[in-house]
């Protein structure tokens, strides 16, 4: 344990300062930095070989570029991303700048100063399978490819640099600006950095302008073709809060006595004034349809490709899923057992995206707390679809409890590429019902569904 806590403080600190590097140095200035530091390690025998004057040639002009370190742009810029954004698709927006000094500015750059996520150092040193680790021996042993992969998702979006034109005292320009979103979740901006590059091009002065803005990501998602799920309206007592105006007869049907056990909150207090005995209000009970979505959070692995390809899956039926007349149950586990719903005035798909978009891996709880979760909204279900990372024993008996129950169902398993097909025994009569999807198949397979 000392060992990997040794190894993430090494990796950690190297990764920052290459960070600081690609923020300060051009793509020139780094190959005479990485000249520089070669030349000084080959050159130390300075009777052996003339590479010294390499290192002193190139240590000279990264000296006179550090000159250029203090830099004050004394510009002014207003910008917002959009408040949505979808992982892997570009975001555009606008940069208003305008030059409040009494000088011209020539050769500026700008770029965002995106806000990295934390390395997470539990996650590195309790992290599972730690022998399974691939790599060479150096690799299982120090972790470099969990370190690795943690900070290749710290850094979730990248920005291009953009040459500003030349501004004149008192002049303001509007340009366009993007930012890649590279995974889900939420982007944020500290703001953003002005820079110049010195005369020889090589090091960059950077000013900090604060200006935070941030925005969420969704989930990446694909094209579903038009699913018919079997099932029909069922009965929801107490229905007035979602039924609304939509359902097999109105919400409101006559005025009654009072009997004992009714809710006060039904007593019609004209009719009790006029009477003068409570009367009540009468509801029919409303039928409708109400789908499931059900999301499988336990992943016990590193590489979270195919988490995110699961979430991807979620969040394609979740936008195609829902119409005007009928609901939709988003259920999932994280630090508790979680259930969203959408449509008919409780919300709209947009609320169920942006919870898929922060959705993390449950690594403490049993699947069982899934189950119970599901099998417990089951007698309101029509149909439910079934987003699993494994097939198992646990999720073929939630399978197997959903399909005694008599809910339609469609399984989907996002599947390893050494995972054999599946077989499902336990629907044998409908063996469309699970759906295998490999790796990269997911855009596939719900286009064809």
């Amino acid at each position: 344990m000392l060992l990997r806590r040794f190894f993430f403080r090494i990796f950690t600190a190297v990764w920052r300062r290459g960070r600081w590097i690609r923020r300060r140095f051009t793509d020139a200035g780094i190959l005479i930095l990485t000249v520089f530091v070669i030349s000084g390690l080959i050159g130390l025998d300075t009777k052996r070989t003339m590479i010294h004057q390499v290192f002193a040639l190139s240590g000279s002009l990264l000296a006179l570029s550090f000159l250029w370190w203090r830099f004050k742009s004394s510009i002014v810029v207003l910008r917002s991303f959009p408040p949505y954004t979808t992982a892997g698709e570009p975001a555009t927006y606008s940069i208003r700048i305008e030059n409040r000094s009494t000088r011209t500015k020539r050769g500026l750059i700008l770029f965002e100063n995106l806000e990295w996520q934390p390395f997470d150092r539990q996650a590195f040193l309790q992290g599972p399978g730690w022998r399974k680790l691939p790599g060479a021996f150096f690799s299982r042993i120090s972790g470099w490819p969990r370190f690795y992969y943690q900070a290749k998702n710290a850094a979730n979006a990248s920005a291009p640099r953009i040459a500003l034109p030349v501004l004149e005292p008192g002049a303001s320009v509007v340009v366009k600006a993007s930012v890649m979103p590279m995974s889900r979740g939420r982007l944020r901006s500290r703001g953003l950095w002005v820079g110049r590059a010195d005369p020889m091009g090589l090091f960059l002065g950077l000013d900090r302008l604060d200006e935070p803005s941030d925005c969420v990501v969704l989930p990446r998602r694909y094209k579903v073709s038009a699913l018919q799920l079997p099932g029909t309206r069922r009965l929801h007592r107490g229905g007035l809060h979602f039924a609304l105006s939509v359902g097999e007869s109105e919400e409101f049907i006559s005025l009654r006595d009072y009997r004992p056990g009714d809710s006060k909150r039904r007593i019609h207090w004209k009719s009790f004034a006029k009477q003068g005995h409570p009367v009540v209000k009468e509801y029919a009970e409303e039928y409708f349809v109400r789908h499931a979505l059900v999301l499988d959070t336990f992943y016990n692995e590193d590489d979270f490709r195919r988490f995110e390809e699961a979430v991807s899956v979620a969040a394609s039926f979740a936008q195609n899923m829902l119409t005007q007349d009928s609901l939709l149950d988003f259920l999932f586990v994280g630090s508790k057992s979680y259930c969203f719903s959408a449509g008919r005035r409780l919300g709209n798909v947009a609320g169920i995206l942006e919870v898929l978009a922060s959705v993390a891996p449950c690594r403490e709880k049993p699947f069982e707390v899934l189950t119970r979760s599901v099998l417990d909204r089951a007698a309101q279900m029509s149909a439910c679809i079934l987003v699993l990372l494994e097939w198992d024993a646990p999720r073929q008996e939630l399978v197997a409890s959903l399909r005694g129950i008599g809910i339609p169902l469609k399984v989907l398993v996002i599947c390893q590429e050494d995972l054999p097909p599946l077989q499902p025994d336990l629907i044998s009569d409908d063996p469309t019902q699970i759906i295998r999807v490999g790796p990269g198949q997911a855009a596939k397979v719900l286009a064809s569904l």
